[in-house]
């Protein structure tokens, strides 16, 4: 029998684990909801170590609409800042990456170095009679840790250590971590598209049938249906070691892999590192409203290899994830798709009801696994975000 308009409107005969509602992806209230409850007190990933090489080198970044500046001090050591001076705002940094012995303001020409401190006010004796020194005007910290490579930065001074929040959900991927790497590649692309919408893509191993290459490849190779998807508290998971058959196996391959092996790790709510025998890939998102996200990708190979192995690495990162390779596109033009429906209402309701059997690769328990943990940390459950309203 047919459904009505009416039915297509009413909640699926499922238990509510089994699907979602989709207003959590086009409500702006609930966007405006995660800036504060997710953005803003989860462990995001910034930036590789590599990337800060020498001391005074910076990054800029966004955490929950906040701009964030990343630099290497003179002891080495990472440190984060908001991105504005404590005199009247301004924003102190804005080239997206560079290298500062100091810091001066452009509107009133206040300086600080690269630890923090404010080192010289202009014509301090204005604020004499107040008793303001410098010493009282330091950039605003904000919390920071590199973890084997990955810095990582959290504007909630009470939000649980990050090896608590993470606890094992890089164990799969951290002995490559752990190797000398570098960023080789790194883009931005701005989709109009839910920052969650990617999120999924990449931990959803059924979409597998979105990519040409990977139906052509990997999907015959054997144990392929039979990965072993890894679940980990805090709604992060990640895939097994796997086995893939690659048309042709890389001799050359990143610390601690095979030439023909895959791993892949996510770390809620949206980091995912995934890693091809060769190369690795480092997604993390910066959303800007419900229906927009910048995706940043980076591609990491190994420090200080030769010209012609950064050569083939690169060529093997942009066959499968370079912004003209084969699967990236793929992913954009899926994810895009999804908000196109979901934005006018003509798809109320998506479903995430496979379970472990017959293949276990392309369960949907990971997805179920996410959203669980989204639905804590909002207090609305994925399947009726407004509690019947």
């Amino acid at each position: 029998m047919s459904r009505t308009a009416l039915d297509w409107e009413a909640p699926p005969a499922l238990p509510s684990s089994h699907y979602i509602d989709n207003r959590i992806y086009t409500d702006a209230a609930i966007f405006r909801e995660e800036e504060t409850k997710i953005f803003a007190r989860t462990w995001r990933f910034c930036c590789h170590e590599s990337e800060l090489p020498e001391s005074g080198d910076f990054r800029t970044a966004t955490i929950a609409g906040k701009p964030i500046a990343l630099l290497r001090g003179n002891d080495g050591r990472v440190r984060a800042f908001y991105n504005a001076c404590p005199h009247r705002g301004a924003q102190l940094l804005r080239d997206p990456a560079g290298n500062a012995r100091s810091i001066t303001c452009l509107f009133h020409r206040w300086t600080f170095d690269i630890h923090g401190n404010c080192t010289a006010i202009s014509r301090p004796a204005g604020f004499e009679h107040c008793d303001l020194d410098a010493g009282d005007c330091g950039l605003r910290a904000v919390r920071t840790v590199t973890h084997l490579g990955l810095v990582f930065c959290n504007l909630d001074d009470d939000a649980p250590p990050f090896e608590a929040a993470v606890g094992n959900a890089l164990e799969s991927v951290a002995p490559v971590l752990a190797g000398p790497l570098e960023v080789f590649h790194f883009h931005r692309a701005v989709l109009p598209t839910n920052w969650k919408l990617w999120v999924a893509t990449n931990i959803d191993v059924y979409h597998t049938f979105l990519h040409i290459i990977n139906r052509r490849t990997s999907m015959k190779s054997k144990g392929w249906w039979e990965r072993e998807m890894l679940l980990y508290p805090g709604g992060h998971s990640a895939t097994a070691p796997v086995g893939i058959a690659y048309k042709k196996a890389r001799s050359l391959t990143l610390p601690d892999m095979k030439p023909s092996e895959l791993r892949i790790s996510n770390l809620f709510p949206d980091i995912m590192v995934n890693i091809r025998a060769s190369v690795m890939r480092i997604d993390s998102l910066n959303p800007l409203g419900p229906d927009c996200v910048e995706v940043e990708c980076r591609g990491v190979g190994v420090r200080g290899e030769t010209d012609e192995d950064r050569q083939i690495r690169i060529a093997d990162h942009n066959m499968f994830w370079g912004p003209f390779g084969r699967n990236l596109p793929e992913d954009a033009i899926a994810s895009v798709a999804q908000m196109r429906t979901m934005r006018e209402g003509s798809s109320r309701y998506c479903l995430i009801a496979r379970d472990w059997k017959g293949a276990p690769a392309i369960t949907e328990e990971p997805l179920r696994h996410y959203y669980a943990e989204w639905s804590r940390r909002m207090g609305r459950p994925y399947h009726d975000p407004f509690c019947g309203g």
